[in-house]
């Protein structure tokens, strides 16, 4: 049974595989970061909730309830300059767009509720909070977690106006730095974190970008 158990794991790895990403556009106005996020999620992982044998521990069903109001709920209705709803007939999500300070992140965040995949600077590293905090799901629920987050991309491009010639991106944690993808295209620096990473740490975690 464990083995059949694990050949599900690795077979819904493939099929959920770019079934969820979150895609983010970094650029900068008269001093404020502006930043356009897009979460989208393929209406056929939906359906998979609805397979016999798939439970809330998925967290598929969670996601066909994204909703922009909750998702910056602790934001100033100030700081948001758009948000809406994505519905195609092949996928459902939120978009929105902020506007903030790029030296501070509001302090409102936090890995409850909110949306914390927001970049900041310092110096002149671009910072992005991964933390996802700490996991008491048991080893079954984290299996079926990676299995879903490992077609789970989070995508971040940058202004070349806001940071010219970036030479690295790096995952970093307490005890470890990986270097991951950084694609370099004319006007914008790209990016990609498969989210199933984040999974392996308990601690803080953060994409960092110089």
């Amino acid at each position: 049974m464990r083995k059949i158990g694990l050949v599900f794991l690795a077979l819904s790895a493939m099929v959920f595989t770019s079934c969820i990403e979150i895609t983010e556009y970094l650029s900068q106005e008269n001093g404020k970061f502006v930043l356009d996020t897009r979460i989208a999620v393929q209406k056929v992982l939906l359906s998979m909730a609805q397979t016999p044998g798939m439970d809330e521990s998925s967290g598929l069903n969670a996601l066909s309830d994204l909703d922009p109001d909750t998702l910056l709920s602790n934001y100033p209705p100030d700081m948001v300059v758009s948000k809406g709803k994505i519905d195609t007939d092949f996928e459902t999500g939120v978009a929105f767009t902020i506007r903030y300070d790029p030296a501070q992140v509001p302090q409102t965040t936090n890995q409850h509720t909110g949306f914390a995949l927001i970049p900041h600077k310092k110096d002149n590293v671009l910072i992005v909070d991964l933390s996802l905090g700490n996991s008491e799901k048991s080893v079954e629920e984290n299996q079926a977690a990676m299995a879903i987050l490992s077609g789970f991309k989070y995508r971040l491009m940058i202004s070349k106006k806001l940071l010219p010639a970036p030479k690295s991106a790096k995952i970093v944690t307490e005890n470890s730095e990986n270097a991951v993808s950084l694609i370099d295209y004319p006007d914008i620096s790209m990016v990609e974190v498969s989210m199933a990473l984040l999974l392996n740490s308990s601690g803080p975690i953060h994409l960092e970008v110089e």
